[in-house]
């Protein structure tokens, strides 16, 4: 068990040491390891092991270099949720962070696009949560809606003083679409009951 100890503990200082490439593959990354002197103390572990120790290995540096390729995007002042990977990316490939993340510039774009995914779905949820909160939007401001546009002049007036509103002034139709489904849904579920209104049984008894 001690051996075995030892030599987990040496494979893992040699993965640190000599793997930085998460998209290296275990056989590359074995033939950089066996040129280390220090690799035959890792003799007691079978090569399962070190396989798996190498995939760890390879996910946590992954994770920092995500998130460290996260923090560059968060940076750019000019991106909206319809950038282009194409126009962000001559804005950051002067940024170490931009290297670091991958040696392939595929790779460095499908974390863009994962970003991007990510980014687009967090402001629609918290959009729709804004338009939960605004309480000047009913169950009957659908209909209010199609009979004047003093209505929706009245939702927008409130709606762009957040910034749940403003992050999305790129897709003003998606918007839009978000708008008119939850006063369909408001529509649909009627009124709600007043504020003092009591269960059944209460009242019964």
């Amino acid at each position: 068990m001690h051996f075995r100890e030892e030599a987990t503990h040496t494979l893992k200082a040699l993965l640190a040491d000599l793997i930085k490439d998460p998209d290296m593959s275990w056989e590359e990354a074995r033939s950089t390891l066996k040129k280390d002197r220090r690799w035959e103390s890792t003799d007691p572990l079978e090569e399962r092991d070190k396989e798996k120790a190498f995939k760890s290995h390879c996910g946590e540096l992954m994770s920092r270099k995500r998130a460290q390729f996260t923090k560059l995007l968060d940076e750019v002042s000019t991106l909206t949720l319809t950038s282009t990977w194409k126009e962000i990316k001559k804005r950051i490939k002067t940024d170490p962070r931009y290297e670091k993340m991958s040696s392939s510039d595929s790779r460095r774009k499908e974390e863009f696009q994962r970003y991007m995914k990510d980014k687009l779905t967090e402001a629609k949820l918290n959009f729709r949560q804004l338009l939960h909160e605004t309480r000047v939007i009913t169950h009957k401001s659908r209909q209010l809606c199609d009979k004047s546009e003093q209505h929706w002049k009245e939702i927008a007036d409130i709606l762009k003083n957040d910034k749940r509103y403003l992050v999305l002034e790129s897709m003003p139709e998606d918007r839009e679409d978000i708008i008119h489904v939850h006063m369909r849904d408001l529509e649909r579920r009627g009124p709600p009951p007043p504020p003092t209104a009591s269960e059944p049984s209460e009242r019964l008894g």
